[in-house]
């Protein structure tokens, strides 16, 4: 539908500020993928169906949004913004998933005519959310900061030194502080040039 589609749009806008190192991604992020956990469950009936209540199989539509789609996009986005218990819904996606893309696909072959359009639109939609449950499952958090962090080789050390508990201040703390700095160092930089020019003059 329109409205998973445009959920579906500004996630990946999210990702890629994300990945840019952008300002702005993680919360493009939660509303986009906490949307789409939200259309699934528990109006899975609705939006899973093709534009026609009467023409889907509703217990399927129930099943799939409460069991399988709507787990995927909130696993994905605990990972993204590292919360705790994102890896095991990703696992339960990872399971759950394909055996609801098996259900939709053997369902599919003994379908009635009127029906076909619900499965087939059914199991594009899974099968989008068994690849992305499976690459963000097994892709590790230290992967994605390398992409993110490509250009500052320092916050992503401090990054993974935090992860690994090997340090107590954590890559946003770090920021704010080296960033403060950087600001008084211009600051002070600014304020002898204004006095060195106040003495030629």
């Amino acid at each position: 539908m329109r409205t998973e589609k445009t959920f579906g749009i500004i996630a990946l806008i999210g990702l890629f500020f994300l990945l840019m190192d952008f300002p702005g991604g993680y919360i493009l992020l939660i509303k986009s993928l906490s949307g789409l956990a939200f259309l699934y469950f528990p109006f899975g009936f609705y939006f899973l169906c093709d534009k026609n209540i009467k023409r889907q199989n509703l217990i399927l539509s129930v099943l799939s949004g409460w069991w399988g789609l709507s787990v995927v996009p909130l696993g994905i986005l605990f990972k993204l913004m590292h919360w705790p218990g994102g890896q095991n819904m990703l696992f339960i996606g990872v399971i759950s998933a394909p055996i609801l893309l098996i259900v939709i696909f053997l369902l599919k072959r003994k379908a009635k005519e009127e029906l076909t359009t619900y499965y087939r639109n059914m199991f594009i939609r899974t099968s989008i959310w068994v690849v992305l449950a499976i690459f963000f499952c097994f892709t590790p958090n230290t992967t994605l900061w390398k992409i993110q962090h490509r250009n500052d080789p320092e916050l992503l050390d401090v990054r993974i030194k935090y992860h690994e508990g090997r340090s107590n201040e954590n890559h946003i703390d770090f920021r704010r502080r080296r960033d403060s700095l950087r600001f008084e160092e211009w600051r002070l930089q600014r304020l002898e040039q204004q006095q060195t020019e106040n003495e030629i003059e």
